[in-house]
């Protein structure tokens, strides 16, 4: 009242900037944010799967090795900035355009919340990254997407630490690991 129109951005990043205020996310919320990304990411694994070329796996291996080094760097955010251009390349590789705005919009909601400047969760991390490489060079789409099902059930148990609340996405989680281990039949 009183002020007349107003005009505001509705960016991808307003929206995720909107979201600031929200730091610690209701449970329900937030769930919703990791199952989009689960399903986001396995829908780009699959994709990257089927358009990989050979210079994309010595790209990711080549991010594996800048990882590898990173993993004990006193730059707190040397490795959270190459475990986001990891799963960015992926995403670039399965040449989806959308994919990649969406989950960029998720992990801005989601990594404030978890902890990767931890040594043992950066190790941790960085075995993931490698299994998923490995399978997806093996164009091993079920052990890729195992590994992705995996490393996105460490995180989400990782933010529920860090959070001190639970996501009640066990049962999701516990489904795709079934769903996996079934298809590997």
């Amino acid at each position: 009242p009183k002020v007349g129109t107003v005009v505001t951005n509705h960016s991808q990043s307003s929206y995720v900037n909107s979201l600031e205020q929200y730091r610690f996310l209701a449970s329900d919320e937030l769930a919703h944010f990791i199952e989009a990304r689960l399903y986001l990411e396995k829908a780009a694994l699959r994709l990257a799967a089927v358009r990989l070329q050979k210079s994309d796996v010595t790209r990711l291996n080549s991010q594996l090795a800048e990882q590898s080094e990173a993993l004990h760097s006193p730059d707190p955010e040397l490795f959270p900035r190459l475990d986001r251009l990891f799963h960015r390349t992926i995403i670039e590789i399965s040449q989806n355009k959308v994919l990649l705005q969406f989950l960029g919009m998720i992990w801005d909601a989601i990594t404030q919340m978890t902890d990767i400047r931890n040594t043992q969760n950066r190790h941790t991390i960085f075995n993931y990254h490698t299994a998923i490489v490995k399978h997806l060079a093996d164009r091993n789409l079920p052990l890729a997407e195992k590994a992705i099902t995996e490393h996105l059930h460490d995180l989400t148990q990782n933010i529920e630490r860090n959070i001190g609340h639970h996501t009640g996405l066990e049962n999701i989680f516990k489904l795709e690991r079934e769903t996996a281990s079934t298809v590997n039949m």
